[in-house]
């Protein structure tokens, strides 16, 4: 398990990228902004994609919701690339 706040954005970033290269799932712990208790999915990453305000959000296929959602970068505390 990876710590998204003990790495740069560029660290995680690059270890996403290459989970959607090689088509593998990734579990994260979220906090969607408002919540105060994080969430753990099992996501497939579909692409990766920067705001008009200069955000990253994630846009992936949830296994939990069994439908595609978006999570900020910044609210990834953790994740784990499976392969």
């Amino acid at each position: 398990m990876k710590h998204t706040n003990r790495q740069t954005t560029t660290r995680t970033l690059a270890d996403l990228y290459r989970a959607i290269d090689h088509q593998h799932a990734v579990t994260i712990t979220y906090l969607k902004p408002g919540d105060t208790e994080p969430t753990v999915r099992t996501i497939e990453i579909l692409e990766i994609r920067t705001t008009s305000a200069g955000g990253i959000v994630v846009i992936a296929m949830c296994r939990l919701r069994e439908a595609e959602r978006q999570f900020h970068l910044s609210g990834i505390q953790t994740y784990t690339a499976h392969r």
